[in-house]
């Protein structure tokens, strides 16, 4: 293939139409992706957990759950219960909670720009000086 040949058939490819020194708006998704490990360091600060080995299993199939939302059929096949009735309310509401304390601290977050500033405030505001 000739130099002027491959020009011509990049010109009118696909690849070629859009420009590289172009920039392209990057839409940020608001909710990222919930990680294995966060989920697993979030499990082992439960009570429940605290002193219980925690299978990977578990934590990913919450993970998938809080990714991909509550429903059974969104989860791969390796994550599936053998049982084909089986139900997955553990893990379900594990990602409920998991899902409403993200939320919870990311409002307290968003509150408090401050919050050493905002503790100080609300441990010397109702005292006295004599």
């Amino acid at each position: 293939m000739s130099k002027s040949t491959y020009k011509k058939w990049m010109k009118q490819s696909f690849l070629y139409k859009t420009k590289v020194n172009e920039a392209t708006p990057v839409k940020e998704s608001v909710n990222k992706r919930i990680s294995v490990k966060e989920v697993h360091k979030w499990l082992k600060g439960l009570e429940e957990y605290r002193y219980r080995r925690v299978p990977g299993v578990d934590a990913r199939r919450i993970t998938s759950f809080v990714n991909n939302g509550l429903s059974e059929t969104d989860l791969p096949k390796s994550l599936q219960k053998k049982w084909e009735s089986a139900k997955y309310s553990k893990e379900k509401t594990l990602a409920d909670r998991f899902m409403k304390e993200r939320i919870n601290r990311k409002l307290t977050q968003t509150e408090s720009k401050h919050p050493i500033k905002e503790q100080y405030n609300r441990l010397f505001k109702n005292k006295v000086v004599l």
